[in-house]
């Protein structure tokens, strides 16, 4: 059966499986492939992206495009003028009622973000499922601000908004999204609890980063039935005494929460709040938790958690642990972060770390060199490495500010099932043309590589099928080539330096 006589619904399954730089070269193949492979289905996770500063370029091409976008992002680089507001307008009029996914990012330096220009735009979205907002600069005088016409978005259920919109007294959070399930907010003061009051029956993740220091203290009033994700961050102050959760508050506010499954604790949280919400939280998976001096403790009473999967632990000291490893144990945990741990004992640390998670298949270890010499980068990567965790998948390395000693990166071998690797430092350092590390699969660097570099690590990877890499602007890497070299192998270079979590 030739694959032209296949069903167009065969075909747009299969194209939904292509890179999209395959689908576009599919669709230069013939009307029906072209067709086929821009439709309304094979454009789910296609973003397109509109820029300020070239909107008045692409705006012909878009209004001769058949392609009905489901996903758009806007990013504002400078300030916008009349005829470039009325551009968007025409792009938005074009594709708005098809959009499903929009993404603003305002970066216009010392502006901040337009309120009236985000309404207007959203009122040509009646379609919207999920709106992301980002802004670095806060609104001013935000409480002064007049909104008319504020749209209602029946099928919103995602909010993304910055500091500064939901302090804006005339933002209706409440008539623009009344079905919202998903809210991610930041805000200073207290008005916007009056709105996630008001939603809280319907949300099933809240994200709340505020800088006061006893504004969650209107949270333990919610009502978090349907509440699976949680996460609470006090931002722009250190996280001293007193306490942003205290044992009462933690008793009257999680034995409520029946189906939470996630929780994000950037906060000043004491170790007797934790055994309250290990006792009330059964289903727990992820769980993020802030700076305590006894690691060990720390993990004793998350041991509780007897369904996590996913661990995240910050700016915690890790003292010599001399106890049985029958005492402690996570048998379920698979994802473990580590963000600027304080280890007494790296050797000891990591080899015990394979005992307490038998079943740790990704490690992330970001800003662990806390003495800031390259000595101590040294002495915490061997013992990774010498710990030979068993399971270990995925490891990804953040040390952004020092050279990665790339001259142990043949003692990676010693990790007997690692097959994904990505490092985010500032440099790579020279490492032997001999080793070779056949067992990783994938690997991503965050670090601008020379074609020298790059042929070193192709050699350095010879069993590779996705290699990431960071724009290197007086070095361009060649894709035509790459693929020549390493046939096999699915290579994506990015511009700009970022690289997931997988946690």
């Amino acid at each position: 059966m030739s694959v032209n006589n296949l069903p167009v619904e065969i075909l747009q399954v299969i194209f939904q499986y292509l890179p999209v730089r395959d689908r576009l070269v599919a669709s230069t193949a013939c009307r029906e492939w072209a067709l086929t492979a821009l439709s309304w289905p094979c454009l789910q996770d296609v973003v397109l992206v509109i820029r300020t500063s070239t909107c008045g370029e692409s705006l012909p091409e878009l209004e001769n495009s058949h392609r009905r976008y489901r996903n758009v992002r806007v990013d504002f680089d400078r300030t916008l003028d009349q005829l470039q507001l009325q551009c968007l307008f025409e792009i938005f009029s074009r594709f708005g009622e098809f959009l499903e996914r929009l993404t603003i990012d305002w970066c216009v330096d010392d502006t901040p973000i337009d309120l009236h220009v985000l309404l207007a735009f959203l009122r040509k979205t009646p379609t919207l499922k999920e709106l992301q907002v980002y802004d670095k600069d806060q609104l001013s005088d935000s409480e002064s601000m007049n909104l008319f016409e504020i749209p209602v978005l029946r099928q919103l259920e995602d909010v993304t908004l910055p500091v500064g919109v939901m302090d804006t007294v005339e933002f209706d959070l409440v008539k623009l999204a009344p079905n919202v399930k998903h809210v991610d907010v930041e805000f200073c003061g207290k008005h916007p609890w009056e709105a996630i009051k008001t939603l809280n029956e319907k949300l099933q993740t809240l994200s709340i980063r505020t800088e006061t220091k006893n504004n969650f203290r209107q949270l333990w009033a919610l009502k978090p039935d349907k509440l699976q994700e949680l996460f609470l961050i006090r931002r722009d102050c250190d996280l001293l005494p007193p306490d942003d959760v205290t044992v009462p508050y933690a008793i009257h506010f999680f034995p409520k929460c029946s189906k939470l499954t996630a929780l994000r604790l950037e906060l000043n949280v004491p170790l007797p709040v934790l055994e309250v919400i290990a006792r009330c939280c059964p289903h727990l998976k992820a769980l993020l938790v802030y700076e305590h001096d006894d690691g060990w403790q720390l993990l004793t009473i998350i041991q509780q958690f007897i369904k996590l999967e996913s661990l995240t632990i910050s700016e915690t000291f890790f003292d010599h642990y001399y106890g049985k490893s029958e005492d402690l144990c996570l048998p379920g945990l698979k994802n473990l972060e580590l963000y600027a741990p304080d280890l007494a004992n790296a050797n000891q640390f990591f080899i015990q770390l394979d005992s307490i998670m038998p079943k740790l298949t990704a490690l992330q270890l970001i800003h662990y060199n806390k003495i800031c010499e390259e000595y101590y980068d040294k002495v915490v990567l061997q013992a990774l490495f010498r710990s030979k965790l068993r399971r270990l998948e995925k490891l990804m390395l953040f040390e952004g500010g020092s050279d990665f000693p790339s001259h142990l990166l043949s003692q990676l071998n010693l990790l007997p099932n690692l097959k994904e690797l990505r490092i985010v430092y500032h440099t790579l350092m020279p490492w032997s043309r001999s080793a070779t590390i056949p067992g990783i699969r994938v690997f991503a660097v965050n670090v601008p590589l020379s074609n020298f570099q790059l042929r070193g690590l192709l050699r350095l990877f010879p069993s590779l099928i996705r290699l990431e890499l960071l724009e290197h602007k007086d070095s361009p890497l060649c894709l035509e080539e790459l693929r020549r070299i390493m046939p096999q192998c699915d290579f994506v270079i990015r511009a700009v330096p970022f690289i997931e979590k997988w946690i």
